[in-house]
This record gives C-alpha cells, sequence and structure tokens, in this order.
C-alpha cells in the first residue's frame, strides 16, 4: 500500500536523481566536489534502505549508519559552502577550515560521553548518544548559516547561484529538523509519528530547493555594492594571527 510515507521517500529519490543528473550536466562536481559526494551518498543510502525490510535490525543499523554519516557529510558541505563564499579571502577560509575541524571533534566527543555516562543497556546509551549528537549537530548547522547569511549581508558578499541555494535549503532542513527534535525530546512517543513524516517532508523540501538553484543558470550578475572595505584588513590581520 503507498502510504505517506513511502510518497515522501520516493519523491525525495526522485528530487536527488535530479539533483545528481544537474550536478553531472552541469559539471558542478568540479567546484562542488564534498555536495556532489554527499549527493551521491543520499542516493545510495536510500537504495539500499528501500532493499531492506523497516522492522528489521539490518534496516535500523544501517539507517542510522547512514544518518551519522549524512550528519558529518552534510557539516561538510556547509563548511565547502562557508569556504566558497570567502574563497577571495585566504585567511578566513583557512580559519574556517580549523574551526570545522576542532567544532567535529568537540561533538563526537560530548555525544560519547553522554553515551557512556548514560544509564541503562548498552543499545538505550548508544540512542542516547546518537539523539545528542543529532541535536548538537542540527544546533551546530543552523548557527553557522544564520551566521554565515548575517555576515554576507553586513559584508556584501555576492553568492554564487548554486551556492545560495545549497545553503537555503541546509537553512530550511536544519531549523525545522531541530524544532522537530526539540517537540520530539519534550513530547516523547506521543508526537513521534508527528517527528516520522516531518522530518523526511522538510528534507523533501530542501531537496526541491537544490534542485531549483542547481538546475538553472546562473542569473546575469547585478548591480551591487562592492564587499565591506575593512573586509581586506580583517582579512590581512587574521592571516598574520594565523601564522603566529
Amino acid at each position: 500500500m503507498l502510504t505517506l510515507s513511502n510518497i515522501v521517500w520516493w519523491a525525495g529519490l526522485a528530487l536527488q536523481a535530479g539533483i545528481a543528473f544537474a550536478v553531472l550536466y552541469r559539471r558542478l562536481y568540479r567546484e562542488l566536489p564534498i555536495f556532489s559526494s554527499y549527493t551521491l551518498f543520499l542516493i545510495i543510502r536510500s537504495v539500499i534502505l528501500l532493499g531492506l525490510d523497516r522492522g528489521s535490525f539490518a534496516f535500523f543499523y544501517t539507517y542510522w549508519a547512514g544518518e551519522v554519516l549524512s550528519w558529518a557529510l552534510g557539516l561538510a558541505v556547509i563548511q565547502e559552502v562557508m569556504q566558497r563564499l570567502f574563497a577571495p579571502y585566504s585567511s578566513v577560509e583557512r580559519l574556517i577550515a580549523v574551526l570545522f575541524r576542532w567544532g567535529a571533534v568537540l561533538l563526537i566527543a560530548i555525544a560519547g560521553f553522554v553515551a557512556y555516562a548514560a544509564p541503562g543497556p548498552e543499545t538505550t546509551r548508544l540512542m542516547l548518544g546518537l539523539v545528542v549528537l543529532e541535536r548538537s549537530v542540527r544546533i551546530v548547522q543552523v548557527g553557522l548559516l544564520s551566521l554565515l547569511f548575517v555576515c554576507a549581508g553586513f559584508l556584501r558578499l555576492r553568492w554564487a547561484h548554486s551556492i545560495f541555494g545549497i545553503a537555503l535549503g541546509f537553512a530550511v532542513f536544519c531549523s525545522v529538523e531541530l524544532a522537530a527534535i526539540t517537540v520530539r525530546t519534550q513530547g516523547g512517543m506521543p508526537v513521534h509519528p508527528l517527528f516520522a513524516i516531518l522530518k523526511p517532508a522538510a528534507f523533501v523540501v530542501a531537496l526541491g530547493v537544490w534542485l531549483f538553484y542547481l538546475a538553472t543558470p546562473e542569473p546575469s550578475p547585478a548591480e551591487s555594492r562592492p564587499p565591506a572595505p575593512q573586509m581586506e584588513g580583517w582579512d590581512t590581520a587574521l592571516g598574520e594571527l594565523l601564522r603566529r
């Protein structure tokens, strides 16, 4: 029987295939290798999960292993977006890479500590650690994307069409999922069915945003103000600081 969950799942897979085609057709894998790898991973994961019984242990462990990898790749994509946006400023780009590496270590350490310290059987502690890691990743992603949009507006940075679309899609999905995770944590099992459909539905919306921005050509550059003049000075000062 074709349920709402199945419809959302198939819609997501179709959109992922469309994104992969757009990436190949426009050869975006050259400038966005991490996002291209992320797209390929999502397609492979979806196909594998479709072939598994949703009530089996194989589905459970494959799903959560895929989730952890998707969180890591999602953070890497956001790093790629930020580095592309700040590409003219090499010192800022280097700082972004350093902060992301240490941020990833901190997230893993927090989740590992929670899983180790939590009471109950090993499976319960593992799930608690994964839930904490998921919420932490979404908080970091929402915070980074919010900061990115604010900084881009304040510093008058010019967005590439595809880069803006990727950032916007992630912002929509991560914000909705963070809200859904918070509601699920507070509401418990009664709200789980809502969470189970809201999360993939939000991701389908994000996929639609990505497909639109990746499939449509770069618009003609409109007349815009140059980047904030102090940006060059900040980048130079940051470069001197990083060399110490």
